[in-house]
């Protein structure tokens, strides 16, 4: 299997937002706002750009985000 990985880019953003929130139209158990959250954790201090990845195949995507927790960072 041949798979693609590379570094998310801005212009990945509008895709991911989509593909996220198909994913996630029709369950039961979610407040179908899981899309929003890949936005809110790019906009965040603990995210880590350069661990940031998408990864493809001929018929499957997918994205990988890292990000940072401060243990001493009050929510």
């Amino acid at each position: 299997m041949n798979i693609n990985i590379r570094e998310e880019r801005p212009d990945d953003f509008g895709f991911v937002f989509e593909v996220i929130e198909m994913a996630f139209r029709n369950e039961k158990f979610s407040d179908h706002q899981e899309h929003h959250l890949v936005e809110r954790l790019r906009q965040s201090q603990a995210f880590i750009p350069g661990l940031s990845f998408g990864m493809r195949n001929r018929k499957y995507y997918s994205w990988l985000y890292f990000a940072y927790k401060n243990p001493y960072h009050k929510c």
